[in-house]
């Protein structure tokens, strides 16, 4: 009853997804989300540099391109060959035509790159170019906490130079938190960094410094385009490893070595992380073979090597099916873990994938299941759907001794206009321990035209009790300047029915709060670009639990975020 209850509340014709801007929606639709609180801050800022600053595919070597994240294998030695045979691509209907590109691909990442040339001859040559971001924000509840950060890129044809100071909220004192650099040396045969770096091989087991094992929503998003060793470029650095990284491209091989030192920053808990990939590139796909070694606590006497993997991946395309997997051996363990999968064109209108994983508990994930996912468009209406099925080999539970578990989506959008459109999410997750059912369900409306942009939200969750929350917000979107006004009120009585919404923020400052209480919220956002090398954001918020008992009423909570971005 309850459930038929969540979803007469809901189903309104005048609700909404969070549609929040061209530049979140080309991220989503390039990570293969449905939604931006599914995002992964590290995809988002990676994305938000490219969106910044196209990557120019007619003048980048092989080991760029694969940096990118933009392209799996096969695409890139389409790519490179076609350069080869053919020249310079000069339109994205050309690139749509080379072999493992397509009309929906090159739509998914033109947002992300560029045909043109740096220099007005058209030389590869890059010129220098400078970053610098600043950022500050105050925050005022029942304490009065402050942050700040700089980032600051450095770019010439063959160095790049990048170094990166925050301080969160959550720390006292003056003294930022995080320092982060790295200088890396490129070449046509590969390239060299010291300092921070981003290690991601395979498809994860073995070596990829970020959070991994998330639900796929859409066939996009099922095979993982690994970019080997790449500069870490963001405020904290948190995720990267520290120490050194190279790469040495040889005709259709490519050696990837380095020596990694986490702990080394704070110099507590030193560890020593050696680490070599080799790998074959062909026309149709790839395969590598990669080795992880970890040793902990490496200046104390109780030393010793706590991880040693290795593992075996590769992808192929054979006539526009897409086949990869990887498999992997903890040698201290003495287990095994694998996954493999597939997306293809099912249909002249639908897309799917699969994907089997086997993570046993002993130094992997302690997770064993499978996926399947599909997206189709027919006339005004796009849909997608997904279900994921896990079992859990160790107790998640004392009174639970099987734990298994069932995530199922589907999502359809109706455009009626180039610039209406209305939708509806509905999210249902089965486990066989606590809280056993959770259901999120989501509809709304965007309305588009020129510069005006409305958007509203209703969202319903229902997992210990029923939760809700709703928003309209308004903006308008200039060349040179944009502004944007957000009106919400939410009702979540229990911590386990929060509801994540995604905020409108500075680029690097990837916002998706959990809303909990009762209360309303307003923000207010701003950007502004007065001059060609200066951009400045302004945000404002303010979230007011007057609509919860005076008994439990909580104190409001005010911030104010400033960041100015200046390029050279």
């Amino acid at each position: 009853m309850r459930r038929l209850v969540l979803l007469v509340l809901v189903i309104q014709p005048f609700v909404a997804k969070t549609q929040e801007s061209d530049g979140i929606l080309a991220i989503m639709r390039f990570v293969g989300v449905t939604s931006p609180e599914d995002l992964d801050p590290y995809d988002v800022e990676r994305l938000e540099n490219l969106l910044h600053d196209p990557l120019r595919i007619n003048e980048i070597c092989r080991s760029d391109l694969a940096d990118s994240g933009l392209f799996n294998q096969f695409q890139i030695a389409s790519l490179v060959d076609y350069r080869s045979r053919h020249g310079a691509v000069r339109s994205f209907t050309e690139l749509a035509a080379i072999d493992g590109f397509s009309q929906d691909v090159v739509q998914t990442i033109a947002p992300f790159i560029s045909l043109g040339s740096r220099s007005p001859s058209g030389l590869s040559a890059r010129p220098l170019s400078q970053d610098l971001a600043v950022r500050s924000a105050y925050k005022h509840n029942s304490d009065h906490l402050y942050m700040y950060g700089a980032k600051y890129r450095m770019s010439s044809e063959k160095i790049l130079l990048g170094l990166s100071v925050s301080k969160p909220y959550d720390i006292s004192g003056h003294v930022p938190e995080y320092l982060s650099g790295n200088l890396s040396w490129n070449h046509s045969s590969g390239k060299v960094i010291i300092g921070d770096f981003n290690a991601r091989f395979g498809q994860g087991l073995c070596l990829w410094n970020s959070a991994m094992f998330s639900s796929p929503s859409l066939p996009s998003a099922y095979m993982r385009k690994p970019t080997g060793f790449s500069a870490a470029n963001s405020f904290s650095g948190s995720m990267a490893l520290t120490g050194l990284a190279s790469d040495i491209l040889s005709g259709h091989w490519k050696l990837s070595a380095m020596l990694a030192l986490p702990g080394v920053k704070t110099f507590t808990d030193v560890r020593l992380m050696p680490a070599l990939n080799i790998a074959r590139y062909g026309r149709s796909g790839h395969i590598s073979l990669t080795h992880l070694m970890a040793f902990s606590n490496v200046f104390s006497p109780d030393y010793r090597i706590p991880q040693m993997i290795t593992s075996l991946d590769g992808a192929t395309c054979v006539s526009g099916v897409n086949i990869f997997g990887e498999s992997a051996f903890d040698w201290v363990n003495k287990t095994v873990a694998a996954v493999c999968g597939s997306d293809f064109m099912a249909t002249e209108w639908l897309r799917m994938a699969v994907l089997l994983k086997y993570y046993p508990s002993e130094g992997f994930s302690n997770e064993y299941g499978a996926a399947a996912s599909g997206e189709c468009r027919w006339g005004r209406w796009e849909g997608n759907f997904s279900i994921e099925g896990s079992y859990f080999p160790e107790p998640r539970s004392k009174t639970t001794p099987v734990c298994c578990q069932v995530k199922a989506q589907t999502e359809w959008t109706y455009r009626f206009t180039d610039g209406f459109t209305m939708d509806l999410r509905v999210k249902e997750r089965y486990r066989t321990w606590e809280l056993p059912y959770k259901t999120d369900v989501r509809i709304g409306a965007q309305y588009k035209s020129g510069p005006a942009t409305v958007v509203t939200r209703i969202n319903a969750l229902l997992c210990d009790d029923i939760a809700i929350l709703g928003y309209v917000e308004g903006g308008y979107a200039f060349e040179r300047m944009s502004a944007y006004l957000r009106l919400g009120l939410f009702k979540v009585d229990d911590w386990d029915d929060r509801i994540y919404v995604y905020e409108r923020d500075a680029p690097g400052n990837f916002n998706v709060p959990a809303y909990y209480g009762r209360g309303i919220w307003t923000a207010a956002y701003i950007s502004a670009r007065p001059v060609r090398w200066l951009k400045i954001y302004f945000r404002v918020s303010y979230i007011s639990y007057v609509l919860m008992p005076e008994e439990k009423r909580k104190l409001g909570k005010a911030e104010l975020k400033v960041q100015c971005m200046i390029r050279l």
